[in-house]
């Protein structure tokens, strides 16, 4: 597996292919990143996905999960996971953003398809683990969404001072900070 990321790297990183020639030229020398997420999840990395890896995905998000969270629901995601887990006070910063990742919208229709018809295992992971999550929030009760309100505005304080220990002093010592 190691030497496959390693060629993947490579091609990607050092000769700097776009997305547009990886996806139609060289997707097949690299079979591995199709329906990654799937296979991890299932614990069978080093096979083809096919539907037998997908429902053991699915059976593992139910049945091993702590919580399903989703990365476009984050602040939801923490709360769930502070209330399933013991956390006290969670919060989070913004770091290492791409700014100049090129948007999904301006990628050409065709390249998307291709995308999507590698990763459709994945996609249908997804969407079975958005009704998790939806599931989820419907049991949480009725201060769910008064907590997640209230973790945004202590989240919007608490971010600067983090973010300034987060660059200049974290980096320089094993200094952890408990909130």
């Amino acid at each position: 597996m190691r030497n496959r990321q390693l060629k993947l790297y490579r091609e990607l990183i050092e000769k700097r292919s776009g997305i547009d020639e990886f996806v139609t030229e060289k997707w097949s020398d690299f079979d591995f990143v199709s329906n990654v997420q799937t296979r991890f999840i299932s614990g069978d990395i080093l096979n083809v996905a096919g539907p037998e890896t997908l429902e053991a995905a699915k059976r593992n998000l139910q049945a091993d999960f702590a919580v399903v969270g989703l990365t476009e629901r984050f602040d939801e995601t923490v709360i769930l996971l502070k209330r399933a887990l013991g956390w006290r006070r969670p919060f989070h910063i913004r770091m290492n953003v791409t700014p100049r990742r090129r948007r999904v919208d301006k990628l050409r229709p065709e390249i998307i398809e291709i995308i999507r018809s590698k990763n459709a295992l994945d996609l249908e992971l997804y969407n079975f683990a958005v009704s998790l999550f939806e599931q989820r929030l419907q049991q949480e009760g009725h201060d769910f969404f008064a907590e997640v309100a209230a973790f945004k505005k202590w989240n919007k304080v608490v971010s600067p001072g983090v973010r300034f220990l987060a660059k200049f002093v974290w980096p320089y010592s094993r200094i952890r900070l408990a909130i």
